[in-house]
Formats: C-alpha cells, structure tokens, sequence
C-alpha cells in the first residue's frame, strides 16, 4: 500500500502545474468571451450597437486580468510558504 504522500499529486509534479496553468488560461478566455457575448446581446436588444460590445468586452478582460493576477499571487504565496 502507498502512503498518502504518493496519491495526492504535489505541486512540485510538473502536471499538476501545466493544469493549473491552462484552467488559468480558460478562466481568462471564458471571462472574455462571456463578456463579448453579453454586450453582443444586449447591443442587439437596444440597438445601440457597438456600446455594449465595447463596455462588456473591455469589463471583461479587465476581470479575467484581476482574476489571473489574484490566482497567481495565491499560488506564489503557496510556493513561498512552502505549503
């Protein structure tokens, strides 16, 4: 039988990482595009074509920004503090 050590993968395994990493990516991408999505939508609702494309793409990468920087601080803080 194997300890617990060696079932639960650690974050020094180099695909736990590349994981990681690309659920960053999609976050970022997902948050884009649901923006893009949205303000297409609604400019199509009010006619007020290309305000809300514009406003909702732009609230959007500003949102997957924070949230990329926010995820990368928590994992360097985990790295930092050994954990």
């Amino acid at each position: 039988m194997r300890q617990s050590e060696d079932v639960i993968p650690s974050d020094n395994n180099s695909l736990v990482a590349a994981a990681r990493y690309a659920a960053f990516g999609f976050e970022f991408a997902g948050s884009v595009v649901a923006g893009v999505v949205a303000g297409y939508y609604l400019d199509r609702y009010t006619g007020t074509s290309p305000l809300f494309l514009l406003i909702f793409t732009l609230g959007g990468m500003g949102g997957a920004l924070y949230r990329l920087l926010w995820n990368l601080k928590q994992v360097d803080s985990q790295h930092k503090d050994g954990g």
